[in-house]
C-alpha cells in the first residue's frame, strides 16, 4: 500500500520513492511506489502528471489499496526513483477544487441546495446542484466567494474517528463510514473529499462563474479560477479587443457597435431580398404552361424568394404552379401553390410522387424532393 504524500502535504513537488512493481498493460507499464505525490484521478477529478526517474506520467489510477502510475517504459521493482509532478497543472487544480469547496458551502449555506455533481475538466469546472439559482443569486455567491478567498482562511483536512465524523455535519455524495477524510474551510464548508487543495483560501487568488444552465431539477455552473481565470480573462480581453477595433468603438461600447451592425445587415439583407424576389419575378414571366399547370425549375433559391413567386405563380394558372429549385444532384427544395386544388388534402400523394417530405397550408406546401427534372415535370403535365 502507498503512503499518500499528498495527504500529508499536497504542496510536495519532487520526491524520491522505491519501485514495488511494474506490469506491462496494453503498450504501456504500470509502476507502483512505496509512496506516492500524485494524485490518481477520483473524486471529479482528473490524475496528476508529471516524471520517475524522466520517464514521463501520463496517467494515474487507484485499484484497490495500490496506486499505480503509467509510464512509458519499465522501470526495475526495487529502484530508489526521483519523482517530480507536474506543479503547475497540480496547483491550477487545487485552486479549482478549493474554489469548487467555497461555492458549494455557500450555496448550501445560502439557499439549501446540495452539490449533486462535480466535474473538473482542463478548461473549466461544472458544479450540479439540485435546486434553480438566478444570474442575481449567483452573482451574491460569486461576490461572498471572493471575500472568503481574499480572507486568507486555511484549509484544514482531518480523518475524524467514526464516533467524532457521527456527530459531524458535513458534504457528502456518498454514505461514508471510515477512513473518510474532511476538508474543512472555517465557516464556510465541511465536506468529505480525497483530493488534495490549497492550504490557504487566498492561494485560490480569483474565482468566476462563467455561465448557469438548466440541469435536470437544477442548474449546472460552470466555473474557473485562479492561474485558469487568468488565461481565460486574457482570451476574453484579446477577444474584446479585437472585436472593438473591427467595430471601430472604444471596448465599452461593443455591445452597442454589435447591434448597430446587426441594423445596418439587416437592411442590406432585406434590400437584397428585394432585388432577388424583383430578378426573380421576371424569370417567371418567361415560364409556360405545362397543360393547366405550371412548372418552373431554378437554382439554389431560398425559400424566402421562392414562397412570394410561387404566390404570383398561383395567380396565372388555373390549375398548380410547382417551383423546384436545385440544392445538389437530383436534390430541390420545392414550393407548389394553388388557388383552384386544395394542396393540404393532396401533399401525401404529391410528396410520393416527387420522392418528397414537406407539408403547408391549403393552397401552398413547401418541402424537400427529389428526382430527375423530366420525371418532376412530368408529375404535373
Amino acid at each position: 500500500m502507498s503512503e499518500k504524500l499528498y495527504y500529508r502535504d499536497s504542496h510536495i513537488k519532487d520526491f524520491s520513492a522505491t519501485v514495488l512493481d511494474c506490469v506491462e498493460a496494453e503498450g504501456a507499464w504500470l509502476v507502483e511506489l512505496d509512496r506516492t505525490a500524485f494524485f490518481p484521478e477520483g473524486g471529479g477529478q482528473y490524475s496528476d502528471t508529471g516524471v520517475i526517474d524522466g520517464v514521463s506520467v501520463s496517467d494515474v489510477q487507484e485499484e484497490g489499496d495500490t496506486i499505480w502510475h503509467k509510464v512509458a517504459e519499465p522501470i526495475e521493482v526495487g529502484t530508489i526513483v526521483e519523482c517530480s509532478i507536474n506543479w503547475p497543472e497540480r496547483f491550477e487544480k487545487m485552486q479549482c477544487h478549493t474554489g469548487e469547496h467555497i461555492i458549494s458551502g455557500i450555496v448550501h449555506a445560502l439557499y439549501g441546495y446540495d452539490n449533486v455533481g462535480f466535474h473538473l475538466g482542463e478548461d473549466y469546472v461544472t458544479l450540479d446542484f439540485d435546486g434553480p439559482l438566478t444570474r442575481e443569486q449567483l452573482d451574491k455567491v460569486e461576490d461572498i466567494a471572493c471575500a472568503v478567498i481574499a480572507s486568507n482562511v486555511p484549509v484544514e483536512t482531518s480523518f475524524p474517528e467514526p464516533a467524532e465524523l457521527a456527530m459531524m455535519e458535513y458534504r457528502s455524495k456518498l454514505d461514508l463510514t471510515e477512513n473518510v477524510r474532511i476538508v474543512s474551510i472555517p465557516g464556510v464548508d465541511v465536506c468529505a473529499c480525497c483530493a488534495p487543495h490549497v492550504a490557504y483560501t487566498g492561494e485560490v487568488g480569483m474565482l468566476k462563474l462563467l455561465d448557469c444552465v438548466k440541469h435536470k431539477k437544477g442548474v449546472r455552473i460552470f466555473m474557473t479560477a485562479g492561474f485558469r481565470l487568468l488565461r481565460d480573462y486574457r482570451m476574453r480581453y484579446t477577444q474584446t479587443a479585437q472585436v472593438s477595433s473591427m467595430l471601430a468603438v472604444p471596448q465599452a461600447g461593443i455591445v452597442e457597435g454589435v447591434e448597430r451592425l446587426q441594423k445596418e445587415c439587416a437592411d442590406l439583407s432585406y434590400q437584397l431580398k428585394g432585388v432577388k424576389i424583383e430578378k426573380a419575378m421576371a424569370e417567371l414571366e418567361k415560364v409556360q404552361k405545362d397543360g393547366e399547370n405550371m412548372v418552373m425549375f431554378v437554382d439554389n433559391w431560398d425559400y424566402d424568394v421562392m414562397v412570394p413567386v410561387a404566390d404570383k405563380g398561383k395567380t396565372m394558372t388555373q390549375g398548380i404552379f410547382a417551383l423546384f429549385s436545385a440544392t445538389g444532384e437530383g436534390q430541390y427544395r420545392y414550393v407548389i401553390a394553388s388557388e383552384t386544388v386544395d394542396l393540404r388534402a393532396k401533399t401525401r400523394e404529391i410528396n410520393q410522387a416527387i420522392n418528397g417530405k414537406g407539408g403547408g397550408s391549403s393552397n401552398l406546401i413547401q418541402g424537400k424532393a427529389c428526382g430527375e427534372e423530366e420525371a418532376l415535370r412530368a408529375v404535373f403535365h
